[in-house]
């Protein structure tokens, strides 16, 4: 509806909305006369485009262009920018930069505005577009298949070191080139450096890149002389880099290249412009007189060439296109460059449409042909079916050659083998002419089973050559090994070129189960059995004999001697009787063993003589044996005999092997028995013969030794007139000479071993002892100054008494005091003891001498240890321990002394001193200290022992006393004080009693020496206890607990 007509109207304009309001006037009209109208499509929003950066980009779209303008930010709201050619139209959504700026990715036009020039508007929220424009051009994009590359960088024989360049000109999908730039290019230039042995390397090279900014790019750079490779790629729209046509480039450099070769206008482009022009021509008259030949019916050869004349076409019909193109588009540069072409681009303009011509001619000449080829075509499919069926026929006949069977010989295989490969040769031929024919008409394919059969013969035939070339070699080389004189033969070399000629027949191919592959299988079978045969039976070992042997198995007879052939050995056909002939030669070879083993065994014991020494220094008795290395030897010898009866071939030595097994059983029996006589008898003989209180004792054997004496010692004089073992050992009455003597001496060593066990029971001392130990104490019982050195043996600390001869050197001594073996020290007895009367006897004397002077010291240091005031002072104390006569002695008064000062303090309790106890553990520790400080003076050997004993003994009373002091004992009556280990000197007996709870047991004053003490621990008072209560009940204790923990020392301990 539009307003009345009227005049004197107002009117105003409101910019935010783009629009006119009229109201008021003249128009006869009083309600609804307010007007408005929209003109902003004639006035535009409130901002304006004046350009697009850059004004044009690829139809696909995608590329963010700037918008430049003005007012941008007036208006809120979303930004699209259009772009429109006639009614067609593409939109792209925008962002605001700034109030001049919008950038916006240009959108893809392919399906609709194409490439053309457009008109750019925008429009931003609800506001019109803008009244003012820009242009901007959409093209195709470029495409890598259609562009190209040209100039002398691209080409051969360039000057090396010089700066050389080729053009890129970039075209479209429809073949127009670019007007534009802003491609992307990835170019890799690379020079081929030689490295010797066929390895190259490449080294890349830099170039220089310009962008012309019309569809051309230049590429500079600078090579050596040599090899180039130029790779161009452009990158597409999805930004993969894709090759140029043409792509890649090999030009060369050469130092001899003609001058201002690089350059576009040089002598290099002038000759690539006119070769190309020629090369292309040649191919045209070449390929328009080819097809052009007149066919016959029949004429299948002329047919094929024309075929290939059209193939030719389309083969080329690429490279002829590009190769124009760079001709055309050098001949454009130049032109630029003020170099004209004229005369070369008339010439290309025809060669191009003649090529075209062509190309039509082509078409129609193949449409021509069509029915004449598949005549062709099916006539030849059906001559190819045939030429198969001729070859299978062929091949059939092939299996019954004489090169098949082996009784055919070398002679006639090797012929009928020519005669068949010439055939062979004859079915390529033709088989060749038809795969030409077969290639050109597209069906090679059915030339596949004839050419698989023709393989398969020539394959077979190959096969069967080698196996006959094989027969003639292994004909030479048996041949060679058949004229080798027996003597003169090796084993060894025959039977690895033997063996190196069947591993050669193994490695054929071809049919196994034929006759001929099977005969020589078997003629070299027989070779592989006789070469080891022949390595056998040139042993040495080999007698007459076994050739007899093998002579009557093979039925055949000749004379072997180092001049016979090894053909006269392959005569007789050994490889028949392979296992008979191997254990032949085994047997003469184990037979040759026993030979040379009973030869070793004889030779050797020829010279096994007896070993002789003086028994006790007389000359005229000599004690015989058999050396310990000649023992092994025996042992060594009875197992070599004994194995000999475990052979097959025995029989041929057995009388000598059954006397050596005799004689090596009477060796080994007799010289054992020999040295028993002899031990036992050099034994007795000194207690029988040389002792007086033997012979006393045992009179009976002592007269029968006497006997057995001289029975041995005719033996020995038998060994030593003999000498030789063996002779000696096989002598008819020895053995039985020998068990005799051993008889009577194990009777007179029985006697004696009753006599020993008298004298244990009458001294039990003598059990500590050996029987050898015994027998030397007993026959010097009537010396005791030789008896006296054995003391240690059943004595536990005493080394030997002191003696003294009162009544001359031939009379019984007196003993004077003892010598300790633990420890040093000497104890002398309170009066001497005269070793008289029988052995036992005078040892029982030594034992109470003993006791008798330990107690004299005993009592006489306890009343001393009181005189001299050493109870409270621990020096005098100290003093006293170490000029003590024994320290036995003197630890068992320092024993006594502090449980008289234990006992003291508890009765200063029991009296009403509280501090009894204290006051006494008080004073041990005061003469602990005294001891520890004397320590620390000089003091001998022996004293410091004592000395250290006695700290030993005073720390663990120390120990005790503090335990009681702690646990507040103050009776002699509590168990704590009960259970420990002590000594009492009783007057009414006048001796020491050790006493623990109930237990009393007398001090029994068997000697010690002066030996250090085992440390005692709260853990050994209490196997004190155990033990000791034992002893008292007469019951056993028997310490148990992991090994290592002392359980023996402490029995020991308290036992001492």
């Amino acid at each position: 509806e539009r307003p009345q007509a009227r005049e004197h109207s107002a009117v105003c304009y409101d910019p935010e909305e783009s629009r006119l309001i009229m109201f008021g006037g003249w128009a006869n009209k009083w309600l609804d006369d307010v007007w408005q109208i929209n003109v902003s499509s004639i006035v535009g929003p409130p901002y304006a485009i004046l350009k697009v950066e850059p004004p044009l980009g690829p139809v696909t779209g995608n590329m963010h262009v700037t918008v430049r303008g003005v007012g941008f930010q007036s208006t809120n709201g979303m930004v699209i920018v259009a772009f429109s050619a006639g009614k067609l139209e593409a939109t792209g959504q925008g962002e605001v930069i700034d109030d001049e700026t919008i950038k916006v990715p240009t959108p893809n036009v392919q399906a609709t505005i194409g490439a053309k020039d457009c008109i750019v508007r925008v429009q931003i929220g609800v506001r019109d577009l803008t009244t003012t424009t820009a242009k901007y051009t959409f093209f195709l994009n470029s495409i890598a298949e259609k562009s190209l590359c040209y100039g002398p960088g691209v080409l051969q024989e360039q000057q090396a070191n010089v700066m050389t360049r080729f053009m890129i000109q970039t075209r479209n999908e429809e073949g127009g080139n670019r007007k534009s730039g802003r491609e992307d290019f990835v170019i890799t230039l690379q020079q081929k450096i030689p490295l010797g042995d066929g390895k190259v390397l490449f080294e890349d090279l830099p170039y220089e890149l310009t962008d012309k900014n019309d569809g051309q790019y230049e590429v500079k750079y600078q090579a050596d002389e040599g090899d180039v490779v130029v790779h161009v790629k452009l990158v597409d729209e999805s930004g993969k880099p894709r090759p140029i046509r043409g792509s890649p480039f090999k030009p060369t450099f050469s130092k001899m290249a003609r001058n201002k070769a690089n350059e576009y206008t040089g002598p290099l482009i002038t000759s690539f412009i006119t070769s190309s022009l020629k090369s292309l021509d040649e191919f045209y008259q070449t390929t328009n007189v080819g097809h052009a030949i007149k066919l016959k019916d029949g004429d299948v050869m002329n047919l094929i060439k024309v075929m290939n004349h059209i193939k030719d076409m389309y083969r080329e019909e690429d490279a002829l296109i590009l190769r124009q193109d760079e001709i055309f588009e050098t001949l454009a540069h130049n032109d630029k460059e003020g170099v004209p072409g004229d005369k070369h681009l008339k010439q290309l303009k025809k060669i191009g449409a003649n090529i075209r011509q062509l190309k039509e001619d082509i078409i129609a000449k193949e449409k021509e042909i069509q029915p004449m080829e598949e005549k062709e075509s099916n006539l030849y499919r059906k001559v190819i079916a045939e030429y198969e069926e001729s070859l299978k026929t062929y091949q059939g006949g092939l299996r019954k050659e004489a090169y098949y069977f082996y009784k055919s010989g070398l002679e006639l295989a090797q012929k009928r083998l020519a005669d068949v490969t010439k055939d062979l040769d004859n079915f390529q031929v033709r088989f060749d002419e038809l795969k030409h024919i077969a290639t050109n008409f597209l069906y090679p394919g059915e030339l596949n089973p004839s050419a698989k059969l023709m393989q398969a013969m020539r394959d077979d035939v190959a096969n069967m050559s080698g196996l006959w070339a094989w027969e003639q070699k292994r004909i030479v080389e048996t041949e060679k090994f058949q004229v080798v004189r027996w003597g003169d033969v090796s084993p060894m070399d025959m039977e690895d070129d033997i063996k190196a000629l069947f591993k050669k027949l193994k490695e054929f191919k071809g049919d196994r189960k034929c006759d001929a592959y099977i005969g020589m299988q078997d003629t070299i079978k027989k070779w592989t059995v006789f070469c080891p045969l022949v390595g056998e039976l040139k042993d040495p070992a080999m007698r007459a004999r076994h050739w007899t042997q093998l002579m009557e198995l093979c039925g055949k007879s000749i004379t072997v001697t180092p001049d016979i052939l090894v053909r006269d050995m392959w005569n007789l056909e050994l490889h028949k009787f392979g296992e008979a002939v191997e254990d032949t030669a085994d047997q003469a070879k184990q037979e040759n063993k026993m030979e040379i083993t009973l030869k070793k065994v004889a030779n050797e014991w020829a010279q096994v003589d007896f070993q002789f020494e003086p028994h006790k220094g007389n000359e005229e008795v000599q004690v015989m044996k058999i050396g310990d290395d000649k023992v092994e030897m025996l042992e060594e010898h009875q197992v070599m005999v004994q194995n000999m009866f475990a052979s097959r071939f025995l029989s041929t030595f057995e009388t000598e092997v059954l006397f050596w097994q005799k004689s090596l059983s009477n060796v080994s029996e007799v010289s054992q028995l020999l040295a028993e006589v002899q031990r036992s008898w050099a034994f007795l003989e000194n207690l029988f013969i040389h002792s007086d209180e033997v012979k006393k004792e045992l009179p009976e054997d002592s007269d029968k030794f006497v006997g057995i004496d001289a029975d041995v010692k005719d033996i020995l004089k038998n060994g030593w007139e003999v000498v030789s073992a063996k002779e000696f050992c096989n002598q008819s009455s020895i053995f039985q000479k020998l068990e005799k003597a051993q008889t009577q001496l194990n009777m007179c060593e029985k006697a004696l071993n009753e006599f020993m066990d008298g004298k244990r029971r009458a001294f039990p001392r003598f059990y500590f002892m050996s029987s050898a130990d015994l027998l030397d104490v007993l026959s010097n019982g009537n010396s005791p100054e030789k008896v006296v050195p054995q003391f240690p043996k059943f004595f536990i600390a005493i080394d030997n008494y002191s003696l003294e001869f009162p009544d001359g050197a031939g009379s019984r001594p007196h003993a004077t005091g003892m010598n300790a073996c633990v420890g040093k020290e000497y104890v002398p007895f309170p009066e001497p003891l005269p070793l008289l009367g029988k052995v036992e006897s005078y040892l029982d004397m030594c034992i109470e001498w003993f006791r008798k002077a330990l107690k004299f010291f005993a009592k006489k240091d306890v009343t001393r240890y009181f005189e001299e005031g050493c109870l409270e002072d621990g020096d005098l104390r100290g003093q006293f321990i170490a000029k003590s006569q024994a320290a036995q002695c003197a630890l068992l008064v320092q024993l006594i002394t502090w449980v008289m000062l234990v006992e003291k303090g508890f009765n200063e309790v029991q009296n009403g001193k509280e501090s009894g106890v204290y006051d006494a553990w008080q004073a041990q520790c005061r003469l602990l200290l005294c001891l520890i400080a004397l320590t620390m003076t000089n003091l001998d050997k022996p004293t410091r022992q004592k000395i250290m004993c006695a700290i030993t003994l005073d720390a663990h009373n120390r120990d005790v006393q503090q335990r009681l002091y702690n646990a507040k004992v103050t009776s002699k009556d509590d168990f704590q004080w009960q259970s420990m280990l002590k000594c009492y000197w009783l007057e009414d007996e006048d001796d020491a009693s050790m006493q623990i709870c109930d237990a009393k047991l007398p001090y029994g004053y068997e000697y010690l020496g002066n030996g250090p003490r085992l440390v005692v621990t709260p853990l050994t008072d209490r196997i004190y206890v155990t033990a000791t209560q034992a002893l008292h009940l007469c019951m056993g204790c028997a310490p148990a607990g992991p090994a290592g923990t002392g359980k023996t020392e402490s029995t020991k301990d308290l036992a001492n």
